[in-house]
């Protein structure tokens, strides 16, 4: 029998969330999950460690400095929302670096057994530009990956 003890769900904090978050919450619920929520950040200029972790309070462990950030914030209502719908494991974690190496890192190292992560689903021209960080991590994870079309400008 299939079973799920730990789904992580790579965030854009900044983003649309909602679509990832209801599939995750929905099988997290049907199969006890523990549920992970990830935001990586991507951009020149950060050198934090390589992944913090928000505890079940959204406080971020062990650097203290981290809670006045916007993204820990915003984490922290997204692990919120998990939790009002029922799910009774939620950890948040931020990382930083390219989002398909941070979530494959993720993967390895915490052993999970699924990945529910958004696409926008660019084709032609736009996606060889752009890439996609959804179709690097379906081919290399691990893992099964669900990915979920999040429209573009949502």
């Amino acid at each position: 029998m299939v079973s799920f003890a730990k789904i992580l769900l790579p965030i854009d904090v900044e983003g649309e969330a909602g679509p990832i978050l209801d599939y995750g919450i929905a099988l997290a619920r049907a199969f006890g999950s523990r549920v992970d929520l990830v935001h990586v950040f991507e951009r020149e200029g950060y050198h934090g460690p390589r992944t913090i972790e928000l505890d079940g309070e959204g406080i971020a462990q062990p650097a203290a400095e981290i809670v006045g950030w916007q993204s820990a914030r915003s984490l922290a209502l997204l692990m919120s929302k998990v939790r009002l719908a029922g799910v009774g494991s939620v950890r948040g974690l931020l990382s930083r670096g390219p989002a398909e190496e941070a979530v494959l890192e993720l993967v390895r190292k915490e052993r999970y057994d699924l990945v529910v992560m958004g696409t926008h689903g660019y084709r032609g021209l736009s996606r060889m530009v752009l890439g996609s960080v959804a179709e690097k991590v379906v081919r290399d994870c691990a893992c099964p990956v669900l990915t979920v079309h999040v429209p573009i400008g949502r």
